[in-house]
């Protein structure tokens, strides 16, 4: 099944208080979603299902009530059912998402955000396009399929918590952190408080009541979460992305792309690229 542009923008009629039906009244446990199209922002809405979304193609952005992320190229989202969410779509997005019913999943969840999937489930997501979500009756095969399919993946999610940004519903505080996203190269937090209205001690406070974390600390998660969507750049050095989210030298990017991602920018990169698409 292969989703245009045109019927996504359907999403943005959906009520934000109800689920989004994948199934469209099937009953199927498990199946795939081909999104493929130009741009669009869908309203908050959630499903019934556990959500892995595949970039295949493009940047994919996603806000959760949990999180806020990008996605590259070789990047999946993971969205637990029942969490609402708004995607906004880049133009000529490929994107390949994975539904599990949650009877699926044995073990405990994490939270939503990024995950780097493995070669091997990079492949199973490809093949498993083969049974759409929405098809009317399932079988032997791929119910079988499906169920590996999610036993590998919950091993994938309790090795490594995925990884976000937090949100917030405050509106000067969402206006600063647009504000530090928009610019990572070299935004201060006196650029942001002013951006958003208040000052520099307001913006601290808030950061420290709503985020549970600092301003350098959300602005530092940033760099490193568009860092990894770069780097599915070909065109760009290790150096350029590292100057393109504000660190001022290479070793210290290296170093803390490190301990966000658990592996060097450029293991990263080659781990990214093991699979052709």
């Amino acid at each position: 099944m292969t989703f245009s542009a045109r019927t996504a923008t359907s999403w943005s009629e959906t009520d934000n208080t109800g689920l989004l039906d994948m199934r469209r009244g099937g009953t199927c446990s498990a199946g795939a979603f081909v999104y493929e199209g130009q741009r669009v922002t869908t309203a908050r809405h959630a499903h019934d299902l556990h959500q892995l979304e595949y970039v295949v193609q493009g940047v994919l952005e996603v806000e959760t009530d949990a999180g806020a992320y990008v996605l590259s190229e070789r990047q999946a989202a993971w969205i637990p059912a029942g969490l609402g969410h708004i995607s906004t779509i880049d133009t000529r997005v490929r994107s390949v998402s994975i539904f599990l019913d949650p009877s699926q999943l044995r073990t405990t969840h994490p939270a939503a955000g990024i995950v780097l999937v493995s070669p091997l489930i990079r492949q199973m997501i490809i093949y498993a396009c083969r049974w759409p979500i929405d098809r009317d009756s399932s079988d032997a095969v791929a119910d079988a399929y499906f169920r590996c399919f999610a036993e590998l993946l919950a091993e994938l999610l309790q090795a490594r918590s995925p990884f976000s940004l937090p949100t917030t519903s405050h509106p000067q505080l969402a206006a600063a952190l647009k504000c530090t996203r928009n610019a990572l190269s070299d935004i201060t937090l006196e650029q942001a408080a002013a951006a958003a209205g208040m000052s520099s001690r307001s913006l601290r406070r808030l950061c420290h009541r709503e985020l549970r974390m600092t301003w350098r600390d959300y602005t530092q998660q940033a760099r490193l979460m568009q860092a990894a969507a770069l780097l599915a750049d070909p065109g760009l050095s290790v150096l350029q992305v590292a100057t393109r989210v504000g660190f001022d030298s290479a070793s210290s990017f290296t170093r803390a792309f490190r301990s966000a991602w658990g592996r060097p920018p450029s293991a990263y990169r080659r781990h990214g690229s093991e699979v052709p698409v």
